[in-house]
């Protein structure tokens, strides 16, 4: 079989290659990520302490595809999705951003920028309990994704 650079490759050989059920890819499940944190770390010693933060029993592969962005692989898919759900995770008090990924797209559309976070607010005025009032409060937190009003 002659090897055929990918440059060489028509765009419809590599939708056919990445594409269809039958794709080539490997059985593991993936989350990027990207670490809030001006500081130096060893990859080596940043891979041993997350996999312990996160539980798990065998110590994670991660690869750092491009300066800031990392990649982890899971063998299970469950385990990737219990850690993408339970966030949000600290590494060394810095915020570690996850998002879900294929392992074939390219990192720049992973959503990287943005946390999600459940925010509860105690000891708000009666007054101010309605609808109205907690979306201007929702927004000046950030971008509202969705409002529930449970007891004070």
């Amino acid at each position: 079989m002659k090897a055929v650079a990918p440059s060489a490759l028509s765009e419809e050989a590599m939708v056919s290659l990445l594409g269809r059920e039958d794709a080539i890819h490997d059985s593991f499940f993936y989350l990027c990520g990207r670490l809030l944190s001006k500081k130096a770390m060893v990859l080596s010693s940043f891979s041993a302490a997350i996999s312990n933060i996160w539980g798990l029993k065998e110590r994670i592969l991660i690869r750092q595809e491009e300066e800031d962005i990392f990649v982890f692989q899971f063998k299970e898919m469950e385990v990737k999705n219990r850690v993408f759900s339970k966030g949000p995770w600290l590494y060394n008090s810095s915020m570690l951003l996850l998002a879900d990924y294929d392992g074939v797209s390219a990192l720049e559309v992973a959503q990287l920028h943005l946390l999600e976070v459940r925010v509860v607010v105690r000891g708000l005025q009666i007054a101010m309990r309605n609808e109205k009032a907690l979306t201007i409060i929702g927004r000046a937190l950030g971008t509202l994704f969705e409002l529930t009003r449970g007891r004070c």
